[in-house]
């Protein structure tokens, strides 16, 4: 079921079961991203000064995916009136270049007090290897191909690679 704006949710009520929601709105949230990124630029805002409402999306699909963001605490409430503001998580997922992004995957792999990611198909496959395809920065499966999006990579690895 779509979320539509009369029944949206209030931030606060959304449950925070990351486990449960990570199998939903990817897509949502990369528009809603998109959006953030896009209402920054046209305002010439850095990440510190721009502050967004649910009002600041258009459609079901950002509005849906500012609830997720939300929920993923990549925008934490800057105001107790509704008005939100990106995480460093979710800056730091913005902004790296794509071969930063390969760096930092390449370190946390190599890293053996961490557990590595490994294939979704068969964990036995080992490691995945950072690529960039179409364009996009991803982890795959050397053996068998099986691709993870960096969506679903944890951003604790950046926050590891920078405290290193």
């Amino acid at each position: 079921m779509k979320i539509k704006w009369k029944n949206l949710p209030l931030p606060s009520s959304i449950p925070k079961a990351k486990s449960y929601l990570s199998m939903f709105g990817m897509h949502e949230m990369e528009k809603a991203a998109k959006r953030i990124v896009y209402i920054c630029q046209q305002n010439q805002e850095t990440w510190k000064e721009a502050a967004f409402h649910i009002s600041s999306f258009i459609g079901d699909e950002e509005r849906t995916g500012f609830v997720y963001l939300v929920a993923y605490k990549w925008l934490k409430e800057a105001y107790e009136t509704g008005w939100f503001r990106p995480t460093k998580g979710f800056v730091q997922r913005i902004c790296y270049g794509q071969y930063d992004i390969i760096e930092v995957l390449r370190w946390y792999q190599q890293q053996v007090i961490y557990h590595p990611l490994t294939c979704g198909e068969m964990s036995s496959h080992g490691k995945l290897e950072p690529k960039i395809i179409n364009s996009m920065v991803v982890m795959q499966c050397p053996e068998c191909g099986w691709i993870q999006t960096l969506k679903t990579v944890p951003l604790i690895i950046f926050d590891l690679y920078k405290n290193k």
